[in-house]
């Protein structure tokens, strides 16, 4: 197909079908983009429509007819662009295909399989209610919708920064199965969720946040996962130093787009008008290293000031790469520390004393992969005199392969994101209920790893004759549940592998109700003695270790 491709109006293929340009054959007058983001692709019983692994945009696609990239090269279709709302319906697929949404409005998708990944970037991608959707990997930009409610999602990664809205409920079930050479990281976003949740292969997958805030199951059947709970930190000043880019000899130095902190309820609490004070050379030097810091009180509220070693290579105030850029919002503008390699480079701003508390923070480069930095510092002060550092990576370096990339609104325009989940110092001491009130089971060789006994778990589920695994910490919630099920008589002197290394609160479990096959048991309780888990009574006597 040559020509112009950018029109209004419906594509319908009735019979036959479009394939078009392939790379290789690209003239002067033939199309590179086939984008009638306006239009909606309609293609009926045996037509078809083939990448041949070039770009697409449109509204929506659907139709009884085929969807295939016959190119070995994965095809970018991107939909919704124009705002619109559209549906991704397809009768057949086939063929590489990543999915782009774009755009403020909603996609609903109706597919079994997409051999591919699936990215939210912008708008509402709804997987429609009943159907069971397989899917590469799934990334959900910040402030973006990926809604599951009554579906069943499988996929081999979830990635979601914080500030990202994930929809579930208990008629959902989400299967996140992650390989043995793939880690997965997941922040549950604004609402949680309180369905399902199935963790199958070797990897680990992080849990961020609440995951569950109602009833539902949480089954992990191999490998790890991690359960980390939204730590806050409530000062309001803050240092925030990178450094380190990826190519060294660049001279290009580290420069971001945006700079991003995250309140509970998963908003962004830095953005705004920011006024901009660089200090005299002089100064530049008494701050030459974190230690020298002892008093940023001189800030006012919503200021930001920037240290430098020397003025060489300085970006200053009126530039287009000014601190404040940072905090505006806009991917288009941003900041560029140019001395790279002095760890020293660093910039302080505070809050206003009505922000909120703060549980993570994320930060996007300026799409210039060269000047992405690998090492990076964040400190928090409750008084702008003392810092305790919040997070750290200094110690790591060519840690590329952790970027996130994420598509903007158009094809051909990439960003990168990297989210760092959690901040080093927990919330309170109060115990945490990373599940809520869904019944977690931990398989045979499999591990839960609760960052702090503080984390509470009020329901259990052990199956006696396949076993279970690792749990590293928690505390027993009060009035809480342990259900045993097994397909044969359950005898007393069971031992079962199921190893609980640390517990905060262990008197909460005289509270606990003992199931054994879904009833109830009241002859027998759950106790903590010398590190060892034991359900007891009644002639029955169960350990867990």
């Amino acid at each position: 197909m040559e020509g112009d491709a950018n029109y209004t109006g419906d594509t319908v293929i009735k019979a036959g079908g479009i394939e078009l340009a392939t790379p290789s054959s690209v003239a002067k007058n033939q199309i590179r983009y086939f984008t009638p983001a306006g239009s909606a692709l309609k293609i009926e019983e045996g037509a078809y429509f083939d990448f041949a692994g070039n770009p697409a945009s449109f509204l929506g696609v659907s139709g009884a007819g085929t969807l295939t990239n016959s190119s070995e090269t994965a095809a970018v279709l991107t939909l919704g662009s124009n705002g619109g709302d559209g549906e991704f319906s397809p009768a057949l697929l086939g063929g590489a295909l990543n999915l782009v949404k774009a755009g403020t409005g909603t996609l609903m998708v109706a597919v079994a399989r997409l051999d591919g990944n699936l990215y939210a970037s912008n708008g509402t991608v709804k997987v429609s209610s009943g159907t069971s959707l397989k899917v590469n990997e799934i990334h959900v930009a910040p402030n973006a919708t990926l809604d599951v409610r009554g579906a069943h999602v499988e996929c081999d990664l979830l990635s979601a920064p914080r500030s990202a809205f994930i929809l579930w409920d208990a008629d959902t079930v989400f299967d996140c199965a992650v390989d043995m050479d793939e880690d997965g990281s997941f922040a549950a976003g604004r609402y949680g969720f309180n369905g399902a949740l199935r963790k199958t292969g070797d990897g680990t997958l992080t849990l961020f946040g609440p995951c569950a805030k109602g009833s539902g199951t949480v089954a992990i059947e191999d490998g790890t996962v991690v359960c980390t709970p939204a730590p806050a930190w409530s000062g309001k000043y803050f240092i925030i130093n990178f450094y380190g880019d990826v190519h060294k000899d660049t001279h290009d130095g580290v420069a971001l787009s945006e700079f991003i902190l995250y309140g509970e309820d998963g908003n962004r609490v830095n953005q705004g008008a920011y006024s901009y004070t660089p200090l005299p050379a002089a100064e530049t030097q008494q701050y030459g290293n974190f230690g020298g810091i002892d008093d940023a009180t001189q800030l006012a509220q919503c200021e930001v000031a920037v240290w430098m070693p020397n003025h060489d290579g300085y970006i200053g105030p009126d530039s287009a790469s000014s601190p404040p850029y940072l905090f505006d919002g806009k991917l288009s503008t941003g900041f560029r520390f140019t001395w790279f390699w002095e760890s020293s480079n660093k910039f302080v701003f505070r809050l206003t004393n009505s922000a909120p508390e703060v549980v993570g923070f994320s930060f996007v480069t300026d799409g210039h992969p060269e000047r992405r930095p690998t090492q990076w510092k964040l400190w928090g002060s409750d008084d702008g005199v003392a810092w305790t550092a919040l997070a750290n990576n200094a110690t790591n370096t060519g840690n590329e392969a952790t970027w996130t990339w994420l598509t903007n609104s158009t094809p051909d325009t990439v960003r990168t994101e990297y989210a760092i989940y959690p901040l080093d110092r927990l919330a309170s001491s109060s115990a945490y209920a990373p599940f809520g009130d869904a019944e977690v089971s931990v398989g045979s060789g499999a591990t839960l790893d609760l960052v702090s006994a503080e984390m509470s778990l009020s329901k259990l589920k052990v199956d006696l004759d396949s076993g279970a695994g690792t749990i590293t910490r928690f505390t027993p919630a009060e009035g809480g549940t342990i259900e045993l099920t097994s397909s044969s008589r359950v005898a007393s002197g069971r031992a079962i592998p199921l190893a609980v290394t640390e517990m905060a609160s262990p008197a909460n479990l005289k509270s606990w109700t003992v199931k054994v096959n879904g009833a109830v048991r009241s002859d027998l309780g759950v106790r903590w003695n010398g590190g060892v888990l034991r359900v007891s009574g009644g002639g029955l006597s169960i350990i867990f270790r």
